[in-house]
């Protein structure tokens, strides 16, 4: 059960690292659009599934006071 939610986490994450190796390593895509793409990822796409996965979470999440001990 842990193992099925480990890779279910990180399946999609390594998946995308290895499409994004092949397609550099094969020419598929420029050496000179990799920094626009990771500048997409850093600004836009990582803040917005962040934003996302926060307003999808119940609130009992954010007010549970183990939490908010952890990120003080």
């Amino acid at each position: 059960m842990l193992l099925q939610t480990i890779l279910a986490a990180l399946g999609p994450i390594i998946l995308g690292l290895l499409v994004g190796w092949l397609s550099g390593k094969y020419g598929f895509i420029k050496r000179e659009y990799s920094q626009a793409f990771a500048d997409f990822v850093v600004k836009i796409a990582l803040p917005f599934s962040l934003f996302l996965a926060a307003t999808q979470a119940s609130p009992s999440v954010f007010f549970n006071i183990d939490y908010l001990l952890a990120l003080a």
